[in-house]
């Protein structure tokens, strides 16, 4: 079911492209609505899906809010593709094929809950938007845990890649230790904690996606540099 998803070859690098923009955009496009955010953006004491709301204290924050929320839905639209499209790089181990699957599945959820963030601003809806935003750390955590072992047994990807993934979901399981912390009890100390916390790990997130995706990107482009030349003898002789 999921090779329908793969991406075709003459797509890919510009998928892979797209992941490293989008994911680009995010870091400078955030850090623009924390310079329009009214009132002004605190690192410690504001949670960073704060730039997305439309009003604060009942002044408008739409110019935030709309540049917030369009920078994190577009993330959310590339992790989709994303990982839809390295699928192609795992289809001819079993081992590969399953994790990098079942990773795949995850990030498209991750990638849609993602898009729910952006689409639920926590001042409008926030019923819905309280279970995207934990849904988005779940669903990421699962997706790169089940993508380390394809990673380490793909020999066409530098091992780098998977220890940059093992690294990020030890931090992801203590975001969300942190981030359920929270019912226990409300302290200032723990509040500062979480947003830091929180904050660190969406962007260490979009670094580890734009890793990914130039990693994709270097690794099709020298494939493709390989195939061109051969394509005059044999078509279709190789399929990722």
């Amino acid at each position: 079911m999921l090779n329908k998803l793969i991406i075709p070859r003459n797509w890919r690098q510009k998928v892979f492209l797209f992941g490293m923009i989008a994911n680009l955009q995010f870091v400078i496009l955030s850090l623009i609505a924390m310079v329009f955010y009214r009132g002004g953006f605190s690192y410690l004491t504001d949670p960073l899906c704060a730039l997305g709301f439309t009003h604060v204290a009942g002044e408008s924050n739409i110019i935030s809010c709309l540049i917030f929320n369009t920078s994190m839905f577009l993330v959310g639209v590339s992790v989709i593709f994303l990982f839809s499209t390295l699928l192609s790089f795992f289809s001819d181990d079993p081992i590969e094929k399953f994790f990098s699957s079942a990773g795949t599945i995850f990030a498209i959820f991750s990638g849609i809950a993602m898009c729910g963030v952006a689409l639920t601003p926590a001042d409008i809806n926030f019923e819905a938007h309280v279970i995207f935003v934990p849904f988005t750390f779940f669903f990421v955590l699962f997706m790169v845990s089940f993508y380390i072992i394809p990673l380490v047994k793909n020999t066409r990807f530098p091992n780098r890649y998977s220890y940059v993934l093992l690294m990020y979901s030890v931090f992801l399981v203590i975001t969300l230790i942190l981030f359920y912390m929270g019912y226990g009890g409300y302290t200032q100390e723990r509040s500062i904690i979480q947003i830091i916390t929180q904050k660190t790990a969406i962007y260490i997130e979009v670094f580890v996606l734009f890793a990914l995706s130039f990693g994709a990107w270097k690794l099709e482009r020298t494939l493709q540099e390989f195939i061109l030349p051969c394509s005059s003898v044999k078509r279709n002789y190789l399929v990722f």
